[in-house]
């Protein structure tokens, strides 16, 4: 997703257009990008967080894109596209990190567990997001996001999590497709807390502590 994102930001930009050819590119940068480690908040206070990811982010963009570019400016030989892409890429890597923070705040770093840390998840609090999800109660996970009204509220960070768990851990197979299309659709149906995604969502979260933190 973010490769492709980088290459639409880049033609945005730079008034380029789509080729079938640069879907090599868009796939060479796509497995680039899954080997590299994600962002972790690792400092205490989250304005330091915004900063590093948005600036981790751009890197990662800018590398994106310069593999995309490259293999462009190879294909077409013109080096332009080389630094459009590397170029692109670095915006739209700044541009998600800068919508994330707006939108649902900037990431913290929140230890809930006493045994451990999961470093991948990045707690988020605030924002225009507030005005969606004002109850303390309220939370809200997108892939490694997790975003909840109050982060003093152990009892949401342990439901969202459990969704976390739903999306991300290979023991139960769910994926992002196969969580959220379902889940919308039982919203729509059974209303918020009461689909079938939702219920004894604790069982997840004490089978990530079971089988990742209690080793």
């Amino acid at each position: 997703m973010s490769a492709t994102t980088n290459s639409i930001v880049t033609n945005a930009l730079f008034g380029g257009q789509f080729r079938l050819q640069d879907f090599a590119g868009i796939m060479t940068s796509a497995t680039l990008l899954a080997g590299l480690p994600r962002f972790t908040a690792r400092y205490s206070k989250p304005f330091v967080n915004g900063m590093a990811e948005a600036g981790y982010n751009s890197l990662r963009g800018a590398l994106s894109g310069t593999v995309t570019g490259g293999m462009r400016a190879a294909s077409s030989h013109n080096i332009k596209y080389l630094w459009q892409g590397m170029a692109g890429g670095a915006a739209s890597g700044l541009a998600r990190s800068a919508l994330m923070d707006i939108v649902f705040g900037l990431p913290q770093n929140r230890e809930i567990f006493t045994q451990n840390t999961n470093n991948e998840i990045l707690y988020r609090s605030g924002g225009l997001g507030k005005f969606f999800f004002p109850e303390s109660g309220h939370g809200l996970t997108m892939g490694y996001n997790l975003y909840v009204a109050d982060l003093n509220n152990t009892q949401s960070l342990e439901h969202e999590f459990g969704h976390y768990v739903q999306v991300n851990d290979p023991h139960y197979d769910y994926g992002a497709s196969r969580f959220y299309v379902p889940i919308l659709y039982q919203y729509l149906r059974y209303g918020i807390n009461k689909s079938p995604l939702e219920q004894n969502i604790n069982d997840y979260y004490e089978h990530y502590i079971k089988f990742h933190l209690q080793q």
